[in-house]
C-alpha cells in the first residue's frame, strides 16, 4: 500500500518490540492466532522447517518472518481485521511497559509528533491507532496473495529494520531532514541508524552491543522491567516458538501479562518534574532547550515551573 508524502513536525521515534512492548509481538501474534484458528496449526510444520533453515543460516530473519505469517494469507480481510483488533486489546496493550507508555504520552502532551516505527507487521501494529490516535504508526507492509494454493507473503518495501527505517521516513516525509528530531527510543543495536538519526538517543533495556555504545555516548537508558538477562530473554522467545498452543496460554499470561489504565497524550497534564528529565538531556548537549518543546514555548507558567526546578 503506497502512502502519501506529507510533512512531519518535531518527531520523536519509538521502536515497538522490547521498547514499548514487553517481548516479540510477532510471537505473541502467532500464539494468539493459533489459539483462535486451531485448525491451522499444521502450518507449524513450516515454522519448524523455517527455524531449522534459519539456524543453518540458509535463510535470514526476514524470510523466516514470512514463513511464520504464511497462514494469515488465507484469512478474509474482514475476519483478519476482527482478529487484529482483539489481539491489540487483549495482548499488545496489556503487555506494554507502563513507564514507556507514559513517556510516549508525555512527548505527545509536549507537542511532539510521536512515531512508532517497527519491523513488526502493520496489519496488526496499525491497531495501536485505536489507543494512540495522534501517533504515526509505521511498520513492515506485508502483502498477502488473495488467490492460489500457496499464498506466501511478500514485503512491499522490504523488512523495516536497520537502515530501512530511515529510508521509509525519508520516503514518506521529505521535510524530515530539516526538522528537529530530538529523541529516539530503542532496545537493539539494529536500530542504531534510527538512534543516530535523532539528536538524543535513548535506550530501553539495551542489548549488550547497544549498552556499550550507550555508556560511551552517555545516552539515557531506561529499565522499566528492572535488570535483564539477555539469555533469559532468548530462552523465553524460544519457549514461545516451541509452545504456540492453547494449553500454555493461561500460564503464560499469568506469568507475563498485566494491565493498567492507559493515559492519553491529549489529556495528560505534564508534570514539571517529568519534563525536567527530558530537558536535562537537551541541556547536557548545551542546546537551547525551549526550542525542543513546542508546548513550553506557548505555556509560560509551565516553562517557569521547569526553570525553577532546573535552578
Amino acid at each position: 500500500m503506497s502512502k502519501k508524502k506529507q510533512e512531519i513536525k518535531k518527531p520523536v521515534f519509538f521502536d515497538f518490540d522490547d521498547t514499548l512492548f514487553k517481548g516479540d509481538s510477532l510471537l505473541y501474534w502467532m500464539r494468539y492466532y493459533y489459539k483462535k484458528r486451531p485448525f491451522r496449526r499444521f502450518f507449524l510444520i513450516f515454522n519448524g522447517i523455517g527455524i531449522l533453515l534459519y539456524l543453518l543460516r540458509l535463510i535470514d530473519g526476514a524470510f523466516l518472518k514470512r514463513i511464520f505469517l504464511l497462514p494469515v494469507g488465507y484469512e478474509k480481510q474482514e475476519k483478519l481485521e476482527e482478529l487484529t483488533a482483539s489481539f491489540a486489546k487483549e495482548e499488545l496493550i496489556p503487555r506494554c511497559y507502563r513507564e514507556m507508555w507514559e513517556l510516549l504520552c508525555l512527548h505527545q502532551a509536549l507537542g511532539h509528533q510521536v512515531v512508532i516505527i517497527s519491523a513488526s507487521a502493520t496489519f496488526y501494529l496499525k491497531e495501536l491507532k485505536s489507543f494512540l490516535p495522534e501517533c504515526i504508526v509505521l511498520g513492515t507492509e506485508v502483502v498477502f496473495p488473495k488467490k492460489g494454493l500457496f499464498r506466501f507473503p511478500q514485503y512491499e518495501h522490504g523488512n523495516i529494520k536497520k537502515e530501512n527505517k530511515i529510508h521509509l521516513l525519508r520516503r514518506l516525509y521529505p521535510n524530515i531532514e530539516g526538522e528537529c528530531r530530538a529523541f529516539a527510543y530503542s532496545d537493539s543495536i539494529t536500530d542504531l541508524p534510527l538512534l543516530e538519526f535523532a539528536e538524543f538517543p535513548c535506550c530501553v533495556h539495551p542489548d549488550k552491543e547497544l549498552g556499550v555504545l550507550a555508556k560511551k555516548g552517555q545516552w539515557r537508558c531506561y529499565f522499566p522491567d528492572g535488570p535483564q538477562n539477555e539469555w533469559r530473554i532468548r530462552f523465553w522467545k524460544l519457549f514461545l516458538l516451541m509452545f504456540l498452543t492453547e494449553a500454555f496460554n493461561k500460564s503464560l499470561k499469568n506469568c507475563w501479562g498485566f494491565s493498567f489504565t492507559l493515559p492519553k497524550g491529549s489529556e495528560l497534564q505534564p508534570s514539571p518534574h517529568k519534563i525536567k528529565d527530558l530537558v536535562l538531556q537537551v541541556k547536557s548537549q548545551k542546546k537551547d532547550w525551549i526550542a525542543y518543546f513546542p508546548r513550553l514555548e506557548k505555556e509560560k507558567a509551565l516553562k517557569e515551573a521547569v526553570d525553577k526546578l532546573l535552578g
